[in-house]
């Protein structure tokens, strides 16, 4: 997962003002980050962060009913023992991008590794 993220560019080593980074630098620090959910709370989180932006809660991706649909198909397709993990609560969050504000889902299951990250800047 880290180093997808590293990929896409989202992972800094440093920070906007010269200071140290404020996201992980190595997949342990990512994993760090990341405290585990069950089910409920994965689909609660998904809808959310595509259905509302992140940074003052507008009008986002997805209707919430198409989002609701989007992210249920895919818990289902990753069966019953799937595990979840995410940064944060909507509320607050541990930074795992250089972006302002980050929310990471990732799902684990039957042999398949899924991850959402939104960003926003405010």
């Amino acid at each position: 997962m880290f180093a997808t993220m590293a990929d896409w560019g989202v992972i800094d080593s440093a920070s906007a003002f010269g200071g140290p980074p404020q996201a992980p630098q190595d997949a342990d620090e990512l994993a760090a980050c990341l405290a585990e959910v069950d089910r409920e709370a994965a689909v609660a989180m998904l809808v959310g962060m595509t259905s509302r932006t992140l940074a003052y809660g507008l009008r986002g991706r997805y209707p919430v009913d198409k989002a609701r649909d989007v992210f249920e198909k895919l818990i289902t397709l990753l069966g019953q023992g799937t595990r979840w993990w995410t940064n944060t609560d909507r509320g607050s969050w541990s930074p795992v991008t250089r972006h302002t504000m980050d929310a990471l889902v990732v799902g684990a299951g039957g042999g398949i590794l899924v991850a959402v990250l939104a960003v926003d800047e405010d």
